[in-house]
């Protein structure tokens, strides 16, 4: 069984592995779902909504790897230490 972030980078792999862009893929993996199931906290970074983050070094939208170099991980707008 993948634990969840495992799970979202696979889906993010696999999307781009499909023919989707890395944009696409991003989407397909946040704010497409978060949309799809009426989450309206979440998906997005904007005032207001659920501050659940994940900083990578690197363009996540060019590269789909980036998404592998975690920079910090913020969870209810906390940082999690060690991240």
């Amino acid at each position: 069984m993948l634990v969840p972030q495992a799970r979202r980078q696979f889906r993010r792999t696999l999307g781009a592995a499909a023919g989707l862009t890395p944009r696409e893929a991003l989407t397909a993996a946040t704010s497409a779902p978060a949309d799809r199931f009426g989450l309206t906290d979440r998906g997005r970074i904007a005032p207001g909504l659920r501050a659940d983050l994940l900083l990578v070094n690197g363009d996540p939208t060019t590269n789909i790897d980036a998404t592998l170099d975690i920079a910090g991980v913020w969870l209810g707008g906390v940082r999690l230490a060690g991240r």
